[in-house]
């Protein structure tokens, strides 16, 4: 799928202004743009992982330098984000994709 340079710069620029203001992850944006956009399901939760990686990593630096960082309770907090990550990685794709759309809005309306 080719999308156009332009767009994802704007995209780009927008996720990257989300995540520099909240300190959230863009996958929230990034998926659903990409979804919008044409790729399947698949390819936009990969491509916003790839994004998300090169992301977190550059604002996880800089809370750590500003030390906002409790590296105790992150490695705890981490090790059960990744027996879940094993959990639904054996989804069919129709219970990933309602799984990913109930934790979305509920995300939302929480938020708001």
């Amino acid at each position: 799928m080719l999308i156009p340079i332009y767009l994802l710069v704007i995209i780009g620029i927008a996720v990257g202004a989300l995540t520099g203001i909240t300190g959230a992850s863009g996958v929230l944006v990034v998926v659903p743009t990409l979804l919008y956009l044409g790729l399947n399901f698949k390819e936009a939760i990969g491509s916003s992982l790839l994004v998300d990686i090169i992301t977190t990593t550059t604002v996880t630096y800089v809370y750590f330098l500003n030390k906002n960082i409790d590296v105790k309770i992150s490695l705890f907090f981490e090790s059960s984000i990744q027996s879940g990550i094993l959990n639904i990685l054996r989804c069919n794709l129709n219970e990933l994709y309602l799984t990913y759309s109930i934790v979305e809005v509920n995300v939302t309306i929480n938020h708001y």
